[in-house]
């Protein structure tokens, strides 16, 4: 009895210091992870977004009719809700959404049309987000000479006026592959996003600068972590 009375408080101690003691540590990744996850607005948005990638996906399968395809005598046919159309024209199920003045189907049009909507609005915002992170971690991290051509080029490119940029960009590569893709429409959102970098790549450097000179970028360093592994591991997840 009594070696039963002496084991049993060691083995609790021993369950004791086996136990994780304090918080356990996170990295942003996952602390960002987790705040998205308890943000319901976000996950209706990105819902939403999938919803509309998949339907610009899957148009070809999904798509009743040829969206660019002209019906000839079915012009402005109302939507199943309606009966009618003010012209007197019958409703046709076939044709769910209706079809515009030239007689082609609606339903079509718009899922087909998202993947333009999609392209237009991910390839700008990707391309800023690559040059003007890329820049302005650059400039702020290497400072020195870099940082003062990577600014002085930022400038050059904020005091050129947008506009006359866009035109002079579609004019000169309007004739090239790159201008016929898409009708034009991968060229002007090119030429878009490269008008359009400067504001990140300000706010990344003086983001970066604020960063590198705490402590745990020291520590990094003192660790002997490569400036590759310093801004993946620790300055990205931060910024």
């Amino acid at each position: 009895m009594q070696t039963d009375a002496r084991t049993l408080p060691a083995a609790a101690a021993a369950e004791q210091l086996a136990e994780p003691q304090g918080p356990v540590s996170r990295s942003q990744w996952s602390l960002a992870w987790r705040r998205f996850r308890r943000n319901r607005a976000a996950l209706v948005s990105i819902a939403i977004i999938l919803l509309y990638g998949l339907a610009g996906l899957f148009a070809p399968w999904l798509a009743p009719h040829n969206p660019v395809k002209d019906n000839s005598g079915r012009d402005y046919v109302p939507p199943f809700w309606r009966a009618h159309s003010p012209a007197g024209v019958a409703a046709d199920l076939t044709f769910p959404l209706g079809t515009d003045s030239q007689g082609r189907d609606v339903l079509s049009r718009i899922l087909y049309g998202t993947r333009s909507s999609m392209v237009a609005g991910l390839m700008p915002a990707l391309i800023i987000l690559v040059i003007g992170s890329t820049l302005g971690f650059l400039a702020g991290w290497a400072g020195g000479l870099t940082d003062q051509l990577v600014m002085r080029t930022t400038d050059i490119f904020y005091a050129f006026p947008d506009v006359l940029f866009l035109i002079l960009i579609m004019v000169t590569l309007g004739s090239t592959p790159l201008g016929r893709l898409g009708n034009g429409l991968v060229l002007f959102l090119s030429a878009l996003a490269v008008v359009s970098w400067t504001g990140l790549a300000r706010l990344v450097r003086g983001s970066a600068l604020s960063l590198k000179s705490l402590e745990f970028i020291d520590a990094a360093r003192s660790s002997g972590a490569s400036n590759a592994r310093i801004i993946m591991r620790h300055l990205l997840p931060t910024a």
